[in-house]
Order: structure tokens, then sequence, then C-alpha cells
């Protein structure tokens, strides 16, 4: 019997518990993900650099509490860490922020003395970019930037807690961005310029067309599929933003998946995005039609949905939302915040448009016709025109 009560005490010791209870752990995927709960359900908090070493709190089933710093704790799933024989979490130093124009960005260098976490937040009004480097100090040899510059007006940074130093970039207007990690110790953030020039001619937009190829994407009450209906929007809305000068990229340009069809879905939508990367694309929209998992539900669903997920993403959401109920004259869900890979990803205003529900039956009829599409098509285009007007209208 006691050899049975103990064998019952070793099954609930947690993995990687150290002689003196303290148990650190390392991140081994590149990148990991920071949770605010033990499940894929929850939100992300932050992408996490390989490498970087934590304390454990506790744990839940196959997921690890961890602490960021003494403001901050996070949940890390058991796959993406490995044991560290460190008994100490990554504790970097920050040593220099420089920021360079260059043609097509500005790019402002930060080095640490090893990798560490770093929790991004966008204000819109002020423009500002606040990077919070969690269980850092700050070192600062140099703090390079000219305040004359057109896009940068000051950036200043802080101990704010013992181990949490913030950068505050105030900006004169934020078009995207992207975090490079360049190496180990060295981030790197390009901020994406206006496109300069008259209408939309300066600009690249990258269109995709949701699903494609194996992946049917919804199938309406006649078999009228989703695949089908966003490749003819798509080049539709390609047309009438190249009639006004703009550089068009499409992630497909017929019935194909980008990647292997037995890939796993995560490789399909890094494709997309890449695709648009690739082409240095200023803004990406992404082009699908909605449905509800029941019949019932979906037979009665009407109206059209905008998702963003980046803050400088909504203006631009915002702007086809309105133009596209007064094309379609179908009920507006208006704009919605959603961590959609391919808008959650993307260094540039991205949103996805949820058309129309080819679930119901009247509305799939509406989209098979060619007279439709066209008018999605436009309420789309004419948001996009709306959007760059607004930003040609706010200098820098």
């Amino acid at each position: 019997m006691k050899l049975l009560k103990w064998f019952f005490v070793f099954l609930l010791i947690p993995l990687f518990v150290r002689a003196n209870g303290a148990q650190f752990v390392q991140t081994i995927d590149d990148p990991t993900i920071l949770r605010s709960g033990p499940s894929e359900d929850y939100d992300r908090i932050a992408e996490v650099p390989k490498g970087i070493r934590f304390e454990v709190i506790t744990t839940q089933k196959n997921w690890f509490k961890v602490r960021v710093s003494s403001i901050l704790a996070g949940w890390i799933d058991s796959k993406s860490l490995k044991t560290t024989s460190k008994s100490s979490a990554s504790h970097p130093v920050l040593k220099y922020i420089k920021i360079e124009r260059e043609k097509n960005d500005v790019r402002m260098d930060i080095l640490e003395s090893e990798p560490g976490v770093v929790i991004t937040e966008e204000w819109l009004r002020p423009t500002v970019l606040w990077l919070k480097f969690q269980n850092t100090q700050a070192a600062l040899s140099e703090l390079d930037y000219d305040p004359k510059d057109s896009m940068i007006q000051h950036v200043s940074v802080w101990q704010e807690f013992e181990d949490v130093v913030f950068v505050r970039i105030d900006l004169k207007a934020l078009y995207g961005y992207q975090i490079v990690q360049k190496d180990p110790e060295h981030l790197l953030i390009k901020f994406q310029l206006k496109p300069h020039g008259a209408g939309l001619r300066a600009w690249t937009i990258c269109i995709d067309p949701g699903h494609g190829g194996k992946d049917t994407g919804a199938i309406g009450p006649t078999k009228f599929m989703e695949k089908a209906a966003t490749l003819s929007i798509s080049k539709m809305l390609g047309s009438l933003l190249e009639s006004r000068g703009a550089k068009v990229v499409y992630t497909r340009t017929s019935d194909i998946s980008l990647v292997d069809p037995e890939a796993p879905i995560l490789d399909e939508l890094k494709a997309r995005v890449d695709a648009a990367r690739s082409h240095d694309a200023n803004l990406f929209i992404s082009v699908h039609c909605n449905a509800r998992p029941t019949t019932a539900e979906g037979r009665l669903a009407r109206g059209s949905y905008v998702y963003y997920f980046q803050p400088h993403s909504y203006a631009l959401a915002h702007a086809i939302s309105e133009r596209l109920e007064k094309q379609i004259e179908e009920p507006k869900y208006g704009v919605i915040f959603r961590s959609f890979h391919v808008i959650r990803e993307s260094d540039f205003p991205a949103i996805l448009v949820e058309t129309a529900f080819i679930s119901n039956p009247i509305t799939e009829a509406k989209l098979r016709e060619k007279r439709y599409q066209a008018r999605i098509a436009r309420g789309i285009f004419q948001g996009v025109l709306n959007y760059a007007k607004s930003t040609a209208a706010g200098g820098v």
C-alpha cells in the first residue's frame, strides 16, 4: 500500500523540477508563442525568440506558466520548451538604439546583451509605438535618431520597473512595421513609409482570394464554392485598382493551393503573407465569403464583416466596411478585431473581408452573378480609394 502511495506522489511531480524547488525552461521554437492561458484558444501575448530562459510558476496539463518579468506572466506549450542546466532566467541589458532612414523604410536597430521578450503596443491618437522589454535593464551607450525626420518625432527610454524597460517612439504616422530578429541579440524594426504619388500610382496592393485548390472554403446550398467566388471578385477588384494606377499582386490567380495540398494549413497561410511581403506590398486584402456552421443558421445569415488585427489596419477596415455596405445592400456587422494569421502577421495595413453569406440560398444565388460580384469588388475598391485619400491628407 505504501508503494502505491509513493507511486501516485511521483506522478504528480511536474516536469523539470529542480532539487531546490525552482524550475527553469528554455524556448526551442522560433518563434515560441506566449499566451494568456493554458491552451491555443487563449490570446497571444508575444512571439518569443528561440533560446529564452524562464522560471516556471506552475503547470497545467501540457502547458507551463512562466514568469516573464515582475509584472508579466504567460503560458507556453511544453512542446516548445526544454529543460536547461542554467538556474536563472534570461536577463538582457539594453545597449543601444539607432534609427536611420533607408530608401524604402525607416530602420530602428536595437542591441541587447542577450535575447529577450519584447511586448509591442500601438496607440493611434497620438501615434505611438511602445516597446516593453521584459526582465531587462537599461544601460544605453547610444540613442541616435534625427529629431527632424519627417516620420519620427521623438524617442524616449526609461526603466519603468526594476526589470522592465519602456521605449516610446512618437510617430507622425504609422503605415506598418516589421520586427526582425537579425541575430540573437539584435532586433531590427522596419517602419513602412507612406506611398508617394497622386491617387494609387505609388501603391502596391496584394489581393488574397481566399482558399483554392483542395481547400474549397465554404460551400453553398447548391454547391457553389467559396474559392470560386473569391477568385472572381478578387480579379474584378484588381482591375479596378489597376485602372487607378496601383500595382496589383495576387496570392493566386487560378484554382490552386500555394503549397503542397497535404502540407499543414499554417504553411498555406504563411505563403500568402510571404507573397505580399516579397512584393513590398503597402496593403493586403483577403477576400472571403461567410457561412454558418449549421444549416438552419446558415440559411438565415446575412451581412458583411471586415476583420483587422493591427491597430494601424483599423482605418482601412473601416473605410471598406462603409463602402461595401452601400454597394451590396446587406446588413453591416462592422469592423471586428480578430487574430487571423494573414492579417496578424502582415507588416502593412491588412484586412480580411467576409463579403456575404454563401450559406444563405438567396445570397448564394447572388454570388453566382457577375453583376453582384462586381458590386462587392466596387465596394472594396471605393473603400481603398477613401483610405488612400485620407492617408494623403495626413502628410508625412
